[in-house]
C-alpha cells in the first residue's frame, strides 16, 4: 500500500474520532447516564469504525514492513 493510502485511513480515522466525540457530548447534554452513552447504537458502530481504522493501518504497515524486509534479503542475496 502507498503512503497515500495511510494517509486516507489517518484522515478516516480522526473523522470518526471526532463524531465519537461530538456523539458522547450530545449525549451527555441530553443528561442521559453512563450506562444509557455505552449502549448507544450509533456510538457504538462509529467506535467500530474506529477499530476497522486501526486494524488497516496496522495491515498496511506491517505489510510495508514485510515489503522492506524482502526487499533488504534480495539485495544481500544480490550481493552475495
Amino acid at each position: 500500500m502507498s503512503l497515500q493510502s495511510k494517509e486516507i485511513i489517518e484522515s478516516q480515522k480522526s473523522y470518526y474520532q471526532e463524531a465519537v466525540k461530538k456523539r458522547e457530548g450530545l449525549l451527555r447534554d441530553q443528561g442521559l447516564e453512563n450506562k444509557v452513552i455505552l449502549r448507544d447504537s450509533i456510538l457504538k458502530s462509529l467506535k467500530a469504525k474506529v477499530r476497522q481504522m486501526n486494524k488497516k493501518y496496522l495491515s498496511i504497515s506491517a505489510s510495508e514492513n514485510r515489503s522492506k524486509m524482502s526487499k533488504s534479503s534480495k539485495k544481500e542475496e544480490a550481493e552475495i
